[in-house]
């Protein structure tokens, strides 16, 4: 009872983060050119990969669990596109707010490690679904 309560609390969390995400991709479609040329279908397919991670969290029971991975996976892969390598990359820092050539290296150290930190512990979130989704599967099939 208890994890299936857990469960279940994962899959709510999970959607809301992930229809956070989407919602603020869509937020910041490129119309104003704020990406590459090469980047704009990358941005478009990380839209599509949030939606079909949100899909696979809310059918959770329903769907193949090759599905899961595959959705999960590919939103890791684009989410750490986006968030080192796209333009406007969140986790790379654009400005320094000093003339201070230590103290700009510390800045930048600090969020370098602020933003792998909160990289990795967000992959770690996402890919807990299709681990889940596989313990559970199995789970299903022992009894």
């Amino acid at each position: 009872m208890i994890k299936t309560i857990a469960l279940w609390t994962y899959r709510v969390i999970y959607c809301s983060v992930v229809a956070l995400l989407l919602v603020f991709l869509i937020y910041r479609l490129p119309i104003d050119g704020w990406l590459r040329p090469f980047e704009i279908p990358l941005f478009y397919v990380f839209i599509v990969s949030a939606a079909l991670a949100l899909f696979t969290a809310a059918a959770f029971t329903r769907l193949p669990e090759w599905l899961s991975w595959t959705a999960t996976l590919l939103l890791c892969v684009l989410f750490i596109w986006y968030q080192w390598f796209s333009l406007d990359a969140p986790s790379v820092l654009h400005e320094l707010h000093t003339f201070d050539p230590v103290e700009g290296a510390k800045e930048i150290r600090a969020y370098r490690n602020h933003s792998l930190i909160v990289t990795a512990a967000a992959l770690g979130f996402f890919m807990l679904l299709p681990v889940l989704h596989h313990v559970t599967r199995r789970r299903k099939l022992q009894v």
